[in-house]
């Protein structure tokens, strides 16, 4: 029932044919919609926006006062399911205490019960492991310990599959992490792309450095490994993960490079043939073939990252290089499969040092592959 002191948010102007209307803090937090022939649903379950929005009419900010500061707060994080979290707090002083004690138990049950806040009550009314166990999760004290080491992103969605993956009983992937102080996205990536840098020095230090660009990082580590292979490091895997940050992330990298480009002499005896082309060069972007180990190599050393050892693979025709110049020049990485229904997948788009590509010129890129795969 809706009381005084309800909030209506007029969702009628955004197109919808019924506003939201909630009731107060004191009295229960409760949400409706109200048509507009007068008719009047409850909500079943989460409100599906963040109640920030609220703060942009003077009516919201001042009914959004009655909530405690502290759980807004906590809560902000996952807007994705706060009125939802909130009305379990209103309601339950279990659900209170887990908001502000390990609000991502409440963050699951929202997850899963999103639909029907009674049943999403009656869980967060269960003890901690007990809601992990109710989840068929891995319910010990040590995962509890995994979850408050969560830094996630505000990608929700994906959190929360990571979360049962990682808490599956049978596998106890979580574990992995026992010796990080904090698990986060970036963490997850790096397990499932190259599992064998978890738990290493320089997995752990990727995990505490917050101004680490991802995607970039990951070209580094990548890149690196396969310098190491190509100039005949004894173990690169184990020499990466011994690496105690980023920046000696970058540095071995780059020593690497410099001593590819002293072996230089070392080139293979096939390096005057001329690799084969699938695509035509494109005038109108821009953008060339590189067609001989020659090339391939200077292209290696002038944007100082490791493509020259794709040259095994260009030669098995499982693989070619493109560069585009101008206006930053970046190497383009084309991988090839005559045996698979897409044969040609745009594999990578590098600049200097791995820097990413800028998005007009990843367009111009994706126009001109396109084309000719339909040549």
């Amino acid at each position: 029932m809706i009381k005084g002191g309800a909030l209506t948010i007029p969702t009628t102007t955004l197109g919808y044919v019924f506003d939201i209307v909630i009731n107060s803090w004191e009295q229960g937090f409760d949400g409706y919609r109200v048509y507009t022939n007068g008719d009047i649903e409850p909500l079943e379950g989460n409100l599906g926006l963040s109640l920030e929005l609220l703060s942009e009419f003077t009516e919201g900010t001042e009914w959004l006062t009655q909530i405690p500061a502290d759980y807004i707060a906590l809560s902000s994080d996952y807007s994705e399911y706060q009125y939802l979290i909130l009305w379990l707090a209103a309601n339950s002083r279990a659900a209170s205490q887990l908001l502000q004690q390990r609000i991502i138990l409440l963050a699951l049950i929202c997850d899963r019960y999103k639909l029907d806040k009674y049943q999403a009550l009656e869980v967060a009314e269960m003890g901690q492991r007990s809601i992990l166990s109710h989840f068929n999760l891995e319910s010990s004290k040590a995962s509890l310990r995994f979850l408050d080491k969560l830094k996630f992103s505000k990608t929700m969605g994906s959190a929360m599959y990571m979360i049962r993956l990682y808490l599956n009983p049978s596998d106890k992937l979580y574990l992995k992490f026992k010796h990080y102080d904090r698990v986060n996205d970036f963490c997850f990536f790096v397990d499932r792309n190259m599992p064998e840098l978890t738990g290493s020095k320089l997995g752990i230090a990727l995990s505490e450095n917050k101004h680490r660009l991802d995607w970039p990082c990951m070209g580094y580590i990548f890149d690196t490994l396969m310098l190491g292979y190509e100039i005949n490091i004894d173990n690169p895997n184990r020499r990466i993960g011994e690496l105690s940050s980023y920046q000696a992330l970058v540095d071995l990298h780059d020593h690497w490079v410099q001593e590819r480009i002293r072996l230089k002499e070392t080139c293979p005896e096939d390096a005057n043939v001329p690799y084969d082309i699938p695509f035509d060069d494109c005038y109108e972007h821009g953008i060339y073939a590189v067609c001989t180990y020659g090339e391939l190599f200077q292209e290696s050393i002038d944007q100082k990252h490791c493509i020259v050892s794709y040259h095994r693979k260009i030669r098995a025709k499982t693989y070619s290089v493109f560069t585009k110049p101008y206006p930053k020049r970046v190497t383009i990485g084309i991988s090839i499969n005559k045996n698979s229904a897409r044969p040609y997948v745009l594999d990578q788009v590098r600049g200097y040092r791995n820097s990413p590509a800028s998005e007009e010129t990843l367009k111009k890129i994706y126009q001109w592959f396109d084309k000719e795969q339909k040549n």
